[in-house]
């Protein structure tokens, strides 16, 4: 559980870390999990976490603190538990919610795939349009600890390739 950790994020926050934590899909407190990261700890993105859809007041949280989930489809089908194994179902839902969702790549060399790989199996699975696409990369932008120069430069480059 992060409570365990709450000590080490704490010393991580007060030495200036950026904070995000793991929570992966599917195990057994998963909700718990991310409510202590995003609460107790106070981290600024959860790296998968779309079990968080089982518990609207803790999406309402997420969107009402702009806090990041990151989720890797490809990844999430050798581990996810339930019928539903790239999730790219519940990235649209937790979009529809507002939510600041992206896809990324999860140790790509072991589970054989990178972010193009990723966003490929969103085009293809999930039947998505290029406005989706833009909206996760925009997301990645938003959550990322990029300065903000370079944020507002990124932004206007996928914005100019969308015309």
């Amino acid at each position: 559980p992060p409570a365990k950790f709450a000590a080490v994020f704490a010393r991580a926050r007060q030495e200036g870390y950026q904070l995000t934590m793991h929570c992966d899909v599917d195990i057994e407190n998963s909700i718990e999990h991310i409510r202590q990261a995003v609460e107790d700890i106070k981290v600024s993105r959860v790296d998968h976490g779309t079990n968080v859809l089982e518990n609207p007041a803790l999406v309402d949280y997420l969107v009402e603190h702009r806090l990041g989930l990151t989720s890797c489809p490809i990844s999430n089908t050798w581990v996810a538990k339930s019928g539903n194994k790239s999730k790219v179902d519940l990235l649209q839902e937790l979009d529809s919610r507002g939510v600041l969702v992206t896809v990324n790549s999860d140790d790509p060399a072991y589970f054989g795939g990178y972010m193009n790989d990723n966003f490929q199996l969103v085009a293809d699975e999930g039947g998505v349009d290029e406005a989706f696409l833009a909206r996760l990369t925009l997301n990645a932008v938003e959550i990322s600890w990029a300065p903000l120069t370079l944020k507002t430069r990124i932004r206007e480059e996928v914005r100019a390739l969308l015309g």
